[in-house]
């Protein structure tokens, strides 16, 4: 049995459980999408990007979930405040799982906090979204 010297947290986030102790909440599966390069995204700053493709993958990761009983988070990567807005409204639209935003760009990050998702770790503010 593990100790711990601080009580382990668990949060929930919609439809998933993070933390805890170990065993009690299954592991969370969080696969990236528009990433820098990804074939998806025809470009990257405006955030245009073909929605049968992402639809079939969103669709493919959900197949994928249920199959193993893992929950997941959807890690939508963006350059831009407008990209990321964009990717993060059609993946709200066609998926139920949280989604996180993330960008190796503080401004694109700092442009969607008022969509009120959970942000990247990078981000400052994540401790206190947590808690709202």
């Amino acid at each position: 049995m593990l100790n711990f010297s601080v009580p382990q947290k668990e949060f929930k986030i919609y439809n998933v459980t993070i933390g805890g102790p170990p065993g009690q909440n299954p592991p969370v599966l969080s696969g990236s999408i528009f990433f820098s390069g990804h074939l998806v995204v025809k470009d990257s700053q405006k955030g245009i990007f073909d929605h049968d493709k992402v639809k079939r993958l969103l669709d493919k990761d959900l197949e994928a979930s249920e199959e193993t009983g893992i929950p997941r988070i959807i890690d939508i990567q963006g350059d831009t405040a407008e990209a990321l807005i964009n990717y993060t409204e059609f993946v709200a639209v066609n998926c139920d799982a949280p989604i996180a935003i993330d960008s190796a760009f503080y401004q694109a990050r700092m442009g969607t906090t008022n969509f009120r998702f959970l942000i990247s770790s990078k981000n400052p503010f994540l401790d206190y979204m947590l808690q709202e």
